[in-house]
């Protein structure tokens, strides 16, 4: 009797270690799939009076990976790469080709989570660079050309997410972030005759596979 009462005790402490260990990973590394969504501005919308041709953009694919390190049991501090692949104009003018946009971004973090049995919602704060490209836009018809253009500029991302545990290792959710890039790239406006500069904000939405492990 002695012998199982240890054989039980010794298993409740390796599931207990088991399960610590889950809360105690060092080091993640993240997968972020998901659309990116132009919000407010010139970005999301160029008006619609004189030519009635709306210059803002449309949704985009996007991806990015990640990797932290926990400082402590509420606070990790990490790196994010992320890209949206084709922001395609909404409309242009009707001989228009091109305009496309497309974004990197290089961003450092800092995370704050609180572990609620098999879940994690995080508050994320990043602040870095994003390069921004253009494709070529030429409309001979209509009197616009614009070569391709790259320009790099400061931005910041903020937002959150909650994660469930898929074992000791893995955790699945979804994250939820408001980016804003302060870019000076210029395009004009149809609602006030101006060429004014597009400060890029989206409303990105992913789905995030993250990995824990210590070395």
């Amino acid at each position: 009797m002695k012998n199982i009462n240890k054989l039980l005790v010794a298993a409740v402490l390796l599931v207990a270690a088991a399960s610590a260990k889950a809360d105690e990973h060092k080091y993640t590394v993240s997968i972020l799939p998901g659309v990116s969504i132009p919000a407010f501005g010139l970005w999301e919308s160029n008006g619609t009076s004189g030519t009635n041709i709306n210059f803002g953009y449309n949704s985009s694919f996007y991806t990015a990976i990640a990797a932290d390190y926990r400082l402590n049991n509420y606070l990790a501090a990490g790196l994010e790469i992320g890209r949206d692949w084709k922001h395609s104009p909404k409309q242009l003018p009707p001989t228009g080709t091109g305009a496309e946009m497309s974004s990197v971004q290089v961003t450092p973090y800092v995370r704050v989570f609180k572990k609620v049995d098999e879940f994690t919602p995080y508050g994320i704060l990043g602040l870095g660079m994003y390069s921004m490209h253009e494709n070529e836009f030429d409309a001979p018809g209509d009197g616009y050309a614009q070569a391709a253009r790259t320009s790099t500029y400061l931005g910041f991302n903020v937002g959150g997410g909650v994660m469930y545990d898929i074992n000791k290792d893995l955790q699945l959710g979804i994250d939820l972030r408001l980016h804003h890039v302060f870019s000076n790239m210029s395009d004009y406006n149809e609602d006030t005759g101006n060429v004014d500069n597009i400060a890029a904000n989206t409303f990105n939405t992913s789905l995030k596979a993250q990995y824990g492990f210590d070395l």
